[in-house]
């Protein structure tokens, strides 16, 4: 074979190569472009000439000749003899995206295949590595938020996708849409990166990642039923753990706690270190009322360390403040924030921040952040909002108007219904604690016209109650109790805690009106979870002398009076008490 190392390998020159190395077929293929349409052929040949096997594929697109090579490759594997599981196992697809550097396009790949896979930090590894070898690389620093997205961190997503906008004059229409797409959605602007999505299923019809990204922003528009449809086209075209905890995460945030258990169970079977399956399984336990199979799910979590660890003890704290033990709960999220902070993951360690900050510190009676806790903060809306409603919780009206202020800026700048509603939410509980109660249910009313979040149900329902307006409350409670697995995994997530006291407010609300066999079912729940609490809580001791007052009225059918503090924002509470337990005492009202 005297032939110059730059020459062509022709067929042969390839079947010549086979015989000399030993090899078993040469691969032979073309691309032709017919109208506007590409026609891709390959044959596989043996090295005396015999066609061992042929394909052919057609696109609309030369966005699509990636995915069609792709598709080829499997199936003259397949006809090779090489079985699904070789394939699946050594296969990266090649991706479709703007770099100089086939490296970096390797790195990507390798990442973007991982985080389909459900392994995060490893996908994080190799979308960094590209970056490394191309740092103008737009769509490695845009799946790079991806990840960090699922990690829980929107802060460091959100960085990350800021960082395509100016490249995005110098990559392919099918990246810029999904970029647009991407950033819009972090934004919580879900109708716009519908447009963009829309836009790049039309762009690549055979790709699943449009599919996949319309689904989240149909659970982000709380429109369950398109995202479940939108996320098993997605997985018919192609199986992977990513989307399929998605799928168990929509079947969970609709209710259909069975689905979403099962599908859960069936990645874990497969891949018992899955992060986001043991989640979605604990939760599922969670809702179908077996806290000792969730806290197993959970503490297992811990034992796997890094994220899953984090994710793990904010669980277990949750259920922890569910059934009143309270040190617990501050063990947990002391751990978890350490955790956080080696991970490098600022948003989660301050979102668990913001509620131990309910006891961290007490002056005059009030709980309150910290400067230096107040500064981590930042200006990220949610992380706002949620130290705004500890704000409101530690009876401190001078610092949720600063909050409120803050959202009010950010609302100027990015006006989409879930920042109204945050804003929105935030006045009504400025009005409660200004004694305002028809204006705390008119700002309320405005939240959930923006966006009927449980979190919103219930500050509606709080602000009914405070109106004297109980039927409404109770209609309010029920709906969120209705969609119990939303709320748990609302804005203030992990808050199934809020859930368990919900039916404390209930309970308190049906005896109010006299319907007693609703109220002992809710003090009932409410007590099954509180049987091994740190201490007897003030909502404890109120929820037992209830039950045993209208256990009392069953037997001799004599009614007696129900408590209800008419100057109370929760009936039969105090004004000087808050129903939000802090994690090692009660929020007390101090002197004004």
């Amino acid at each position: 074979m005297e032939r110059a190392p730059s020459g062509p390998i022709d067929e042969a020159t390839g079947r010549e190569i086979c015989q000399r190395e030993a090899l078993n077929a040469v691969i032979l293929g073309s691309i032709t472009k017919l109208g506007s349409r590409y026609v891709l052929t390959a044959r596989a040949i043996s090295p005396g000439g015999q066609n061992l096997a042929s394909t052919e594929d057609v696109v609309g697109d030369a966005g699509e000749l990636p995915a069609s090579l792709d598709r080829i490759s499997r199936y003259l594997r397949k006809a090779l003899g090489e079985s699904k599981r070789q394939i699946e196992e050594s296969s990266v697809p090649v991706a479709d995206v703007t770099t100089a550097s086939l490296e970096a396009i390797r790195s990507f790949s390798a990442g973007k295949q991982k985080l389909y896979a459900g392994s995060l930090q490893d996908a994080r590894a190799d979308f960094e590595k590209a970056l490394q070898l191309d740092p103008a690389f737009a769509m490695a620093h845009e799946y790079l938020g991806i990840a960090y997205l699922h990690q829980g961190n929107p802060v460091r997503a959100e960085e990350e996708l800021k960082k395509t906008l100016p490249l995005i004059d110098h990559v392919t229409e099918q990246e810029k849409q999904k970029i647009l797409g991407d950033y819009n959605f972090l934004r919580r602007d879900f109708d716009q990166a519908i447009f963009h999505y829309k836009r790049l299923k039309e762009l690549r019809p055979r790709d699943t990642v449009p599919s996949l990204n319309l689904a989240q922003c149909f659970v982000g528009k709380q429109n369950f039923d398109s995202a479940l449809a939108e996320t098993k086209v997605a997985i018919e075209g192609v199986p992977a753990p990513g989307p399929e905890n998605n799928l168990a995460e929509i079947y969970l945030l609709k209710g259909d706690v069975g689905s979403a258990f099962s599908t859960a169970e069936d990645i874990v079977k497969k891949d018992p270190s899955n992060v986001r399956g043991l989640e979605n399984l604990g939760w599922a336990y969670v809702l179908k009322n077996q806290p000792a199979e969730a806290r197993r799910i959970f503490e297992h979590m811990v034992e796997l360390g890094s994220d899953a660890e984090s994710r793990g003890r904010s669980a277990l704290a949750d259920m922890a403040l569910a059934s009143g033990r309270v040190g617990e709960a501050k063990r947990q999220l002391e751990v978890g924030m350490a955790v956080d902070r080696q991970l490098g993951n600022a948003f989660a360690a301050r979102k668990k921040q913001i509620l131990m900050a309910t006891t961290a510190l007490k002056a005059g009676g009030h709980i309150f952040l910290a400067d230096r806790e107040r500064d981590q903060v930042g200006n990220d809306p949610l992380l706002v909002f949620l130290a705004g409603l500890v704000y409101a919780r530690a009876n401190l009206p001078s610092e949720l108007a600063k909050s409120y202020s803050r959202l009010d800026a950010a609302v100027k700048n990015n006006g989409v219904p879930t920042m109204q509603s945050f804003r929105e939410m935030l006045g009504a509980k400025s009005a409660l604690l200004n004694h305002d109660p028809d204006g705390a249910v008119q700002s309320a009313e405005r939240a959930v016209a923006f966006e009927p979040s449980t979190l919103a149900l219930e500050i509606l329902a709080e602000s009914y109650a405070a109106v004297r307006r109980p039927r409404e409350a109770v209609d309010a409670y029920e709906k969120v109790l209705a969609r119990s697995a939303e709320r748990s995994q609302s804005y203030d997530a992990p808050a199934y805690h809020r859930v368990i006291e919900i039916h404390y407010l209930l309970g308190v609300l049906y005896d109010g009106i006299g319907e007693t066999s609703a109220a002992r079912s809710h003090l009932e729940r409410f007590l099954s979870w509180r049987s091994h609490a740190d201490g007897k809580s003030k909502i404890y001791s109120d929820a037992k002398a209830r039950l045993r007052r209208l256990a009392a009225e069953s037997k001799t059918g004599i009614p007696t009076p129900a408590m209800y503090i008419a100057d109370s924002v929760t009936p039969s509470i105090p004004s000087s008490f808050s129903i939000s337990e802090s994690l090692n005492a009660m929020v007390q009202k101090g002197s004004k």
